[in-house]
């Protein structure tokens, strides 16, 4: 990561040589205005943007939307960062294009995690479209030796499927980097109002650690993704569901949704635990956008993990009504979704079911039970 390039803009000096200090592991370049800013962008091959909101004749708002709307640059990732702690101007900055809002004074660890995480996901999105590029390549060279047709269908298909699950996935890492802001702005809210002590630090330290290492977590594990040699070991899956709902904490209490897990006997299989979790993830965001959208008033979701013989059977229940005897078995489907004015991909599902079923040889299923809808996953046990 030493080689990326970052630029900083910002219009205090001091602020830069902070900046710039912090990152020193990286090729730094610096502007103390808009318009320098966008001729360096222009110039250079840039890998991400911090950038500040308030500044003389061109604010960071509109840097970012020049960016965004060039062809050339829309894809570097910008990081805002800025003493504005308004929801406006959070919402704004995400709008604009924005992956990030980290508000002054900001922690230097925080930071520093923060935007190697953003590194590393771009990264990984720039080796996702290699990927695709190679298998354009395989299809061209196929289409000469076969002049099949079919065949071209079926591969424009893949590929098709192959940009929308980096979509997916890249949509659901920012999630973390949203709670890590709003814990961000809860600690400097605090300190405004003289309410900052230790429990409030402790309470900081160990969530937003918790985020960043998840993040962290699901980069690696999603950049294995796609490699077959990754070796499978034996874990706990206790432990996996315990890490996917603490994950989620934020969410839930935001939402005041309860979540309900008594963490019994450990029971423990082989196979790939990241995975599970984001398995877990999926299943456990759907069913919280369900609750929200059907507007229950006591949100309740309830996971269970039980032992049957040779099998560990995990169960994830919520009470949002169920899903729709019409479409109930169509929802593992790929391009599927009840979420089109929210722009779902159709691909959380579709890409929850492919983890348990070919990496981790277990079945999942779906059903309406009670007064909302129940996951069930199966893995084979081991004993340890």
């Amino acid at each position: 990561m030493e080689n990326k390039t970052i630029l900083i803009v910002d219009d205090t000096i001091e602020n830069l040589d902070i900046l710039i200090e912090l990152l020193d592991n990286y090729n730094v370049m610096d502007a103390t205005n808009g318009a320098d800013a966008l001729e360096i962008v222009d110039e250079e091959k840039i890998d991400l943007i911090l950038l500040d909101i308030v500044m003389p004749d061109m604010d960071g708002f509109e840097v970012c939307s020049r960016v965004k709307a060039n062809p050339n640059t829309k894809d570097i990732p910008i990081i805002f960062i800025t003493a504005n702690m308004d929801e406006e101007s959070i919402e704004k900055a995400y709008m604009k294009g924005g992956v990030d809002y980290i508000t002054k004074p900001f922690k230097p660890r925080e930071l520093q995690a923060r935007v190697k995480t953003h590194l590393e996901l771009q990264e990984l999105q720039n080796d996702m479209k290699n990927i695709n590029k190679n298998l354009e390549i395989k299809i061209e060279s196929e289409l000469k030796k076969n002049k099949q047709q079919q065949l071209l269908m079926f591969q424009q298909s893949r590929l098709a499927q192959m940009g929308e699950i980096i979509n997916m996935i890249a949509h659901q890492w920012r999630q973390p980097l949203n709670t890590l802001s709003m814990l961000n702005q809860t600690i400097v809210l605090k300190y405004t109002k003289g309410k900052l002590d230790t429990d409030v630090l402790d309470y900081f330290s160990e969530n937003s650690n918790k985020q960043i290492q998840q993040m962290s977590k699901t980069i690696d594990s999603f950049r294995d993704f796609f490699k077959p040699e990754k070796e499978k070991t034996d874990y706990c899956i206790n432990n996996i569901i315990t890490h996917s709902i603490d994950m989620l904490n934020p969410v839930f209490s935001k939402h005041s949704l309860i979540v309900k897990y008594e963490n019994r006997d450990k029971l423990y299989t082989n196979g790939f635990p990241n995975e599970l979790g984001q398995a877990l993830v999926n299943i456990i965001n759907n069913a919280k956008d369900a609750l929200i959208e059907n507007m229950i008033i006591d949100k309740t979701i309830v996971l269970d993990l039980k032992e049957q013989g040779s099998k560990a059977i995990i169960t994830i229940r919520d009470n949002a009504g169920g899903i729709p005897n019409d479409i109930v078995y169509n929802i593992f489907d790929p391009y599927f979704s009840t979420k089109e004015e929210k722009n779902g991909t159709g691909l959380g599902l579709y890409m929850t079911k492919l983890i348990i079923e070919e990496h981790m040889d277990g079945e999942i299923a779906v059903k309406n039970k009670d007064d909302g809808a129940e996951f069930t996953i199966i893995l084979e046990m081991i004993n340890i």
